[in-house]
């Protein structure tokens, strides 16, 4: 230990053996204990060192060949043996103090490192995205506000979200594709030159035309988005993924396309769609739900809680009875946070909750360890899931 360390472990062993310190160093500890955590910790080390002492555990220190030493000097006066032996005491006892008192600050050093690294380190989710013009052209939607010059369209960026509107369009003027791009820890609203609504969960994209022609209105999309579709019975609505096309014509549902899940899913809120794939066409009602397992190819339609599906969209996190695996993606799609299981059977166990996920990670964490089932360590903005109790 440091020459302060062990100067503190003397005035310690000393208090702790007379009840008291020699003047010339009552002054420093006592002014040591003023310091913040420092009253707490002697208490700590009184009561850690009176245990060691009463149980005689002083095989944690190398005092052994010292009572050796004293032992074959019993000849010598009574006096002299006592003093030896409160000598060696004392050393032991400073010993203790100091190997107690290093253990406890380099904790606490330890613990606040930590709690720095996770609180600085998380990210809550927020509005954010990047908008990819035909040309490559990349405008990030979180720094620019303002209307976007477009030759066909009105585009105009606010805190409500991206919004078009068709300006007058000669015939001759083909529509061209848009690109809006939201990261990991973002979400972002954006309203299409017909009217729709689309809400964007985080790590997703979609392709759109700056304005409809034609026939059909479509869109392309990869990750999580809610669509609130404006209503036109000439003019079908298609949101086409990598798995499947949604026709509509004027309703809301919950398109869930992430490329690393296992299932891909169509969530109907209200109106009717018709979900395709391949030469297979579904129809479905308000309440019901399309679910693709992507491995097998089955497809499976379902009566669900709509409000579990869409909740995102309200900045809520509803889960139920929900495996902890898939739970921990859509966390880290929103904290930008990465997972680790102990083990494979942690990723079965299944929770519920409804939580605000605009706030920290902290309390939806607290959630999950609340039934003692798993404990979870957060170092920055990695998560160990491990086995609780």
């Amino acid at each position: 230990m440091d020459k302060d360390c062990f100067s503190i472990a003397k005035w310690i062993a000393d208090y702790l053996s007379k009840g008291e310190v020699e003047d010339e160093f009552c002054r420093e500890l006592e002014e040591w204990r003023k310091e913040e955590g420092n009253e707490h910790l002697l208490r700590k080390i009184e009561e850690e060192a009176r245990v060691r002492i009463f149980k005689r555990r002083y095989d944690d220190f190398s005092v052994e060949e010292g009572w050796k030493q004293l032992s074959f000097k019993r000849f010598r006066r009574r006096r002299i043996r006592r003093i030896y032996r409160i000598a060696a005491v004392a050393a032991v006892l400073v010993v203790m103090v100091g190997s107690i008192l290093m253990f406890h600050l380099q904790q606490t050093i330890a613990d606040r490192s930590d709690e720095t690294v996770s609180v600085v380190e998380v990210s809550v989710g927020s509005a954010k995205a990047r908008l990819v013009l035909p040309d490559g052209q990349v405008i990030d939607l979180e720094k620019e506000q303002g209307v976007i010059v477009d030759s066909s369209v009105w585009i105009q960026n606010s805190q409500s979200g991206l919004t078009y509107r068709l300006a007058e369009v000669e015939n001759k003027i083909e529509p061209v594709f848009h690109e809006l791009e939201v990261p990991i820890c973002g979400e972002y609203r954006l309203e299409l030159s017909d009217g729709t609504v689309v809400f964007l969960n985080a790590k997703t994209k979609l392709r759109f035309p700056n304005f409809f022609t034609g026939g059909i209105r479509e869109v392309e999309l990869e990750g999580e988005a809610y669509f609130k579709v404006a209503r036109d019975s000439l003019h079908p609505f298609i949101v086409k993924t990598a798995y499947s096309s949604v026709y509509v014509y004027g309703t809301e549902f919950n398109v869930f396309a992430y490329p690393e899940e296992p299932e891909m899913h169509t969530t109907l809120v209200e109106g009717k769609v018709t979900m395709e794939r391949g030469t297979e066409q579904q129809k479905l009602l308000p309440g019901e739900q399309w679910c693709l397992h992507k491995e097998s190819g089955a497809i499976v339609t379902r009566k669900v809680d709509v409000n579990g599906y869409v909740a995102w969209k309200d900045g809520r996190f509803r889960f139920k009875d929900m495996r902890l695996e898939e739970i921990m993606r859509a966390v880290s799609r929103w904290y930008g946070v990465t997972v680790d299981f102990q083990s494979e059977d942690l990723k079965e166990l299944r929770f519920g909750c409804n939580l605000n996920r605009h706030q920290t990670i902290d309390p939806l964490l607290r959630v999950f360890e609340s039934n003692g089932k798993i404990k979870i360590e957060r170092q920055g903005n990695q998560l160990k899931i491990k086995r609780g109790r």
